[in-house]
């Protein structure tokens, strides 16, 4: 999967009041775990020291290809 907005907020929990412990921009690109909670997807991600850890975006902010993040994004 595939971020499709110039940034997105990574959370702790899958909620918009939840801590921020990561961002990602434009195509970058994610794991989902498989578990999805309401409209918020568990991703796997890299923290600052380096390990992986599972965290959460909602999923508005996701794409399946990077194709598809294109065209949510506009970008051509």
């Amino acid at each position: 999967m595939y971020i499709n907005v110039d940034a997105a907020n990574v959370r702790g929990g899958p909620a918009k009041d939840q801590p921020i412990v990561a961002k990602l921009k434009f195509l970058d690109p994610v794991v989902a775990t498989g578990t999805v909670k309401d409209d918020w997807v568990e991703i796997e991600v890299t923290s600052a020291d380096g390990a992986m850890t599972r965290a959460w975006v909602h999923g508005s902010l996701l794409s399946a290809s990077a194709d598809q993040a294109k065209a949510a994004h506009g970008t051509p």
